[in-house]
């Protein structure tokens, strides 16, 4: 999960206001939105697999969890580094990593 949030945190933090205006502004051809959703894919099938391989990981639909996770990282990453002045990277990541260890295993 570490390994997730970090290097979503680490691809932001080149030039966190370039890469906002890529993103929100930037317009996008068929090719790139259809490169950007493979990609996607690709990290939703891996963190499927990933959640696969612990038990106690307990949500009712992995390929929904793994959407939401993936997805979950990129958003609030790239909000809280390309729209924020300064952000404590540490404490960003620890309690990210917390939400979503959370989410796969409640009460655990």
């Amino acid at each position: 999960m570490r390994v997730l949030v970090r290097v979503a945190i680490e691809n932001h933090l080149d030039d966190p206001q370039l890469l906002c205006v890529m993103v929100e502004e930037a317009p996008k051809s068929p090719e790139l939105l259809r490169k950007m959703q493979e990609y996607e894919e690709a990290r939703v099938a891996y963190m499927c697999e990933l959640l696969g391989r612990y038990p106690e990981v307990r949500v009712g639909n992995v390929h929904m969890a793994a959407e939401i996770m993936v997805n979950t990282v990129e958003l609030i990453v790239h909000k809280v580094i390309a729209m924020r002045e300064a952000v404590d990277l540490q404490q960003f990541e620890d309690d990210l990593v917390a939400m979503l260890t959370r989410y796969l295993a409640p009460g655990g």
